[in-house]
């Protein structure tokens, strides 16, 4: 994955001065409704994979921060919506 990402980022932008930014979040968008393969990737590597992503493709510019940002909040509140989901606590 990493040398797919620095190929993205140094690929030829064109005349229209096209960036990859847009296309990248809505892909981890898309990610993000695979929560049962993200946890599981998450067990197996005892880490968070889709944070360690995230942060690398904000280094190299393919996320902006505030998307960034947004993904993380998103996948951690997944997280905890299905962790309390788990202990049948549910919000009244």
């Amino acid at each position: 994955i990493p040398q797919v990402l620095l190929r993205l980022k140094k690929y030829p932008q064109g005349d229209k001065g096209q960036d990859f930014t847009e296309e990248v979040n809505i892909a981890f968008q898309y990610l993000l409704k695979l929560t049962p393969l993200l946890d599981k990737a998450d067990q197996r590597c005892n880490c968070d994979c889709l944070g360690m992503l995230l942060q690398e493709c904000n280094k190299l510019g393919l996320l902006s921060d505030s998307n960034t940002e947004s993904l993380t909040s998103k996948r951690y509140g997944l997280f905890l919506f299905r962790a309390l989901e788990r202990f049948h606590i549910f919000w009244i």
